[in-house]
């Protein structure tokens, strides 16, 4: 059951989140500095499962912390529109903004220690995130500790009051991360954004968080941004995959589609780099490093390292041009019939 009353995007044909042209750079506005982010554009729609995958370094991080308006200092967004449900994020004043964290968008990060006071209990730190999300006035402490209790019970933490009387250190990583997905979720926000929430955990674990995370999704119908590196695991979670490089969308489609016809070389690229159980097959790393912010290539930024460019690559960037009726794009001058797909 949801925590929140109020929803943000309850029109199925409004996007959760939308996110247009957003680019971001290092420096002040006006010399602009370094190109971090470069016309981001996205849709997150209802209940929806959105991937966002690429190198380290491409802009997936960057591009959610962005959207929750956490840039760190010295960063600063040039253009670009961020739409909560209609609502623009970059023209919310401060106190909106601390209403919506929590309410309407949440973000589970990497790692949860980084996430958790080590001088604090986790029943303290629980507390703390409620009284921001959730009206704690006429309560007692005890109902606010079951509220606590419920929301660990919902992430499957076993023994949940034994949890919230624990320090972040006495708790494995698979418990911090739920500790810290249950903070995320206890305002009941329409979207959730996830980054790389299982590097930190070891294999078994990191399945049980995911299946943990999917459920809870399909029950409280929030939208997902799951960010991260590894296309299995974006696989398992997600309806349609967002492929980003040197700061670009360079491929995006329904995941399916994109999985089993890439339209971008660097998508193939990531694809055929992927070790394959119980296959005595030869791994395709992909050579080269992603190109300097300070020093983009004049044309296609892939170019430098993709095994079909051509001269006409370096004519200019390629706009995101549609492979398909159902909403595949590609930001890449050939095409399957162009003779770049082996």
């Amino acid at each position: 059951m949801r925590m929140s009353s109020d929803s943000v995007g309850a029109d199925a044909a409004t996007p959760a989140l939308e996110v247009k042209n957003l680019c971001v750079s290092t420096g002040r506005k006006r010399d602009k500095g370094r190109q971090l982010l470069d016309g981001i554009s996205f849709k997150l729609m209802p209940g929806e499962a959105l991937g966002v995958v690429g190198e380290s370094g491409s802009g997936k991080s960057l591009t959610s912390l962005a959207i929750l308006r956490l840039l760190p200092r010295g960063l600063s967004v040039d253009a670009g529109e961020i739409l909560l449900g209609g609502v623009d994020v970059l023209a919310m004043s401060a106190r909106d903004l601390r209403q919506a964290r929590g309410r309407k968008f949440s973000m589970v990060l990497q790692d949860p220690m980084s996430s958790l006071d080590p001088c604090f209990q986790i029943r303290s730190q629980m507390r703390e995130a409620l009284q921001n999300v959730v009206s704690a006035s006429g309560k007692s402490r005890r109902e606010i500790d079951e509220i606590c209790e419920d929301l660990l019970q919902r992430v499957r933490m076993p023994e949940p009051d034994v949890v919230l009387r624990k320090y972040p250190h006495e708790l494995s990583g698979g418990m911090r991360q739920r500790v810290t997905s249950a903070i995320a979720l206890s305002g009941g926000p329409d979207v959730l954004i996830a980054d790389e929430p299982t590097t930190a955990l070891d294999v078994t674990t990191q399945a049980l968080y995911l299946s943990m995370l999917k459920q809870l999704q399909i029950s409280t119908g929030f939208s997902l941004m799951f960010i991260s590196h590894d296309l299995l695991l974006v696989k398992q979670m997600c309806d349609r995959l967002i492929v980003m490089y040197a700061g670009q969308v360079v491929e995006e489609g329904p995941l399916g589609e994109v999985l089993a016809s890439p339209q971008h070389p660097y998508t193939r690229a990531l694809l055929r780099s992927i070790p394959k159980p119980d296959v005595d097959a030869e791994l395709f790393p992909i050579d080269g490093y992603p190109p300097d912010p300070a020093a983009y290539p004049p044309g296609c930024r892939f170019a430098p390292r993709c095994a079909h460019a051509r001269d006409a690559c370096d004519g200019g960037v390629p706009d995101a041009a549609p492979r398909s009726a159902s909403g595949h794009v590609a930001r890449c001058i050939g095409t399957a019939d162009g003779g770049w797909v082996a």
